[in-house]
């Protein structure tokens, strides 16, 4: 029940508002207090206050007041002992959150932390924490986050269910939020995302039908780590120049020695931005000494934050490149140059020459930028420094596109320290070596390797299986035009088991290596079997290792045997303990392949499946389809079918095959109202079309079937 007890009014300005001045009327208020008298809330009421005036004037009531920088609000709680409470605090100046706790509890429970300091880096989340020391469920309760020094200063305010968005403050909109799971258990701590600087205040947790309410003051903090920049390098003594940018609140700088001692310096410089966040800088001389170890410190007592960089002061900077470089033509390469100590070269002059040039300057950098002038010509747009990198010591220079005339010694100075030094480059080119099967009779192979393209001259090997070298023919090495060199080789080889050739070519300067394997398979002669059937369990371990079943169900045995006697005599192939299937023919890759070469049933089946196709064409002259919409038909459908995989059997078809080929072409024709290409002619261009194509690629296995005449227009088959 209710208890209706005259509001008690407390007089914050003094206890004689009569004696003070006419003009300062507007500035004093008094505040309606919602009192709380024997666990109950009284409700406010307006109605039953007591107006007061000053010198004949009404005082305005307000539901908040801003007093020595404490805003008081109409919501404060307070027992018998408040009143004295507040008089006390007051005229002390005390902040008079710290002694709400004092205020006694409502129905037993007491809120945790009624003040507490959070503190939380810019761009961070945080928790700001509220909860009540007596576990409550409050998920049906009405909750409310607010701020007392913005207008509204609600961030977060929940009904029974959801949260209420009418009353938030814009600048939290979509950055707060509540664990429904931790409210039962009387946890209503305010998650609040990606922190700003105006988050920075005092935040009020308020349960109201609880009477409970706490305080959270939030400090916005923000650090960066410091930059050591080296502003003079003479004589026995370093300048060096601390800054650190995106500080919040405003922090200290300070230098210490390898031993942690503080160090004489230069008065802090600390600018605000308008972003709010400082940036501090300052200087400091050191000797150049041994284990001269400076660390430059910024921190922020408050937010507890620090952050320091360290650098090493050596006797003196040296400039450090290895000595040689080695680079791929048509590849970019980077010649690394680093100062020992970390100078700051971005605005003074980085000169990279090469002698023997005319003019020699490769890159020239001065006062930030690169100089054209001076530059020679066969370098211009292909030579970078790190800009970034400058302001660290780093000197290194970036070629593009490396040249075989970019090979030679180039040398970096910086004037100002008197450094310079030189580094080699080489430049290598390489290619992977072509092997070709020369001659293929008898019991013997010979091979031929080749590889062109490479700089500088290379070495040619030939290994067996196990790695060994082979007694080879003598290396051919041919220059050209364009100065880069073409080995070749040639290797006589037995055929038999197992006979694994690699061809190897190396350039041991550059560091530069290319082989290609080849497999030469043993014959089989006389009857004997043993290589074929060798080469099949080969395959079937190799499956085996690599977690792999060969499916004997599917696979099939074709043999090609041209003799007139003696070729029925083949015992049985098996993979495991399963016979594999012997067949007279098989489909393989949509061509059908028989035990005598002949194509007459491939050729057969494609002739019965184009002329089903040609039905579909007469339906499109039916509808008077246009006539290059059917011929666009015929080609996709019909002929691509009678010319699958035609540069493979055509050659060896009979001339009935070639006259049902051409029936069904003839056919179509009349169909579609046109002549088309007779089947005869369209092999001579398709076979010389797929030349072209073998030659331009160096590693197809037929490569090296072909080789054009002296003329340049004509093309010679090997076999």
């Amino acid at each position: 029940m209710v208890q209706k007890n005259p509001l008690r009014t407390i007089q914050v300005e003094g206890s004689n508002p009569s004696s003070l001045p006419d003009d300062l009327n507007a500035f004093y208020t008094r505040f309606e207090m919602v009192v709380r008298d024997g666990g109950d809330l009284l409700q406010r009421d307006l109605a039953a206050s007591v107006t007061t005036t000053i010198h004949g004037k009404p005082v305005e009531v307000v539901e908040e007041y801003k007093y020595l920088g404490t805003i008081f609000d109409n919501l404060l709680i307070f027992s018998a002992n408040t009143e004295e409470i507040l008089r006390r605090v007051l005229t002390r100046g005390e902040p008079w959150w710290h002694r709400v706790e004092d205020c006694g509890d409502s129905q037993g429970y007491s809120q945790e932390a009624p003040t507490k300091q959070i503190v939380a880096l810019l761009g961070d989340d945080v928790v700001l924490p509220c909860f009540l020391k007596t576990p409550v469920d409050t998920s049906n309760l009405h909750l409310e986050w607010a701020r007392t020094d913005l207008t509204p200063g609600f961030i977060y305010v929940r009904g029974k269910l959801e949260e209420n968005v009418e009353l938030k403050q814009p600048s939290y909109v979509g950055r707060t939020s509540l664990s429904f799971d931790k409210l039962k258990h009387g946890d209503v701590s305010l998650t609040l995302f990606k922190v700003q600087l105006s988050d920075q205040g005092l935040y009020r947790c308020l349960i109201p039908q609880l009477g409970q309410r706490s305080f959270v003051y939030l400090i916005v903090g923000s650090a960066s780590t410091p930059v050591i920049k080296v502003i003079s390098n003479v004589s026995s003594r370093v300048v060096l120049q601390c800054e650190s940018a995106g500080w919040y609140p405003e922090p200290e700088l300070l230098w210490l020695d390898g031993e942690g001692n503080l160090l004489s310096a230069e008065p802090t410089e600390t600018l605000r931005g308008p972003d709010d966040l400082y940036t501090v800088s300052s200087r400091v001389t050191v000797e150049k000494r041994h284990s001269n170890n400076i660390t430059c410190r910024v921190q922020q007592r408050n937010t507890n934050q620090s952050r320091e960089t360290h650098i090493h002061v050596p006797g003196k900077s040296h400039l450090v490149c290895p000595s040689q470089v080695v680079a791929m033509m048509g590849d970019d390469v980077v010649l690394p140059c680093q100062l020992k100590l970390a100078v700051d070269t971005n605005a003074e002059t980085v000169n990279w020459i090469k002698p023997g040039l005319d003019p020699n300057v490769v890159h020239l950098h001065f006062d930030g930028q690169l100089v054209f002038e001076n530059q020679n010509p066969s370098y211009h747009f292909r030579t970078r420094v790190f800009e970034d990198e400058l302001i660290k010591g780093n000197v290194s220079l970036k070629i593009s596109k490396v040249k075989l005339s970019d090979e030679g010694t180039y040398r970096c100075s910086i004037p100002w320290i008197r450094e310079e030094a030189s580094i080699v480059l080489t430049v290598a080119s390489a290619s992977t070596p072509v092997i070709k099967v020369i001659s293929n009779v008898s019991s013997r192979v010979v091979l031929q390797c080749e590889s062109a393209g490479w700089y500088p001259e290379p070495e040619l090997l030939w290994l067996d299986g196990e790695g060994n070298l082979l007694s080879a023919g003598p290396t051919e090495t041919l220059r050209g035009p364009d100065d880069l060199y073409t080995v070749s080789s040639r290797v006589t080889v037995e055929k038999r088991h197992s006979n694994n050739i690699t061809c190897r070519v190396q350039q041991r300067n550059t560091n530069q290596s290319r082989e290609t394997h080849v497999h030469v398979l043993g014959l089989i002669s006389n009857n004997d079997e043993t290589n074929y059937r060798t080469e099949v369990q080969q395959l079937e371990s190799w499956c085996r290792d690599n977690n792999l079943v060969l499916n004997t169900k599917k696979t099939k045995e074709i043999i090609v045997d041209f003799r007139r006697k003696g070729h029925n005599n083949y015992r049985p192939l098996f993979i495991g303990s399963e016979a594999v299937e012997r067949v007279s023919s098989f489909k393989f890759l949509g061509v059908t392949v028989t035990e005598d070469l002949s194509w007459g049933n491939h050729i057969t089946s494609a002739v019965r499946k184009a002329q089903q196709r040609l039905y579909y064409l007469r339906r499109l002259r039916s509808a008077h389809i246009p006539r290059p919409l059917m011929l666009n038909f015929y080609n996709c459908a019909i002929s691509s079918v009678l010319t699958y995989g035609f540069l493979v059997w055509f050659p060896s078809c009979t001339k009935a095959d070639q006259q049902a080929l051409q029936r069904v072409v003839k056919e179509a024709g009349r169909i579609i109202g046109t002549i088309l290409p007779e089947i005869s002619n369209i092999f001579p261009t398709r076979c010389l079309r797929r030349v072209h194509s073998i030659l331009r690629d160096q590693h197809h296995p037929a490569h090296h079937l072909f080789h054009l005449l002296p003329s340049g227009r004509r093309i010679v088959s090997l076999h």
